[in-house]
């Protein structure tokens, strides 16, 4: 599977950081299967129905 945008965002952070966030990730991905995964306002964000419902700063 190709990155996603959020992953292409994560990979900036120093290892230690990128490994916490990827494990918010990871269980977001899999409460919220559905969700759209975009960069908006320059933030990782799942979108459920085109509406922000997390987005990680």
């Amino acid at each position: 599977m190709p990155p996603t945008p959020i992953d292409e965002h994560l990979a900036a952070f120093a290892l230690a950081q990128r490994k916490a966030l990827e494990g918010v990730v990871a269980v977001i991905r899999k409460t919220l299967p559905a969700a759209t995964e975009t960069i908006s306002y320059g933030m990782p964000t799942f979108k459920v129905d085109e509406v922000a419902v997390i987005g990680l700063d």
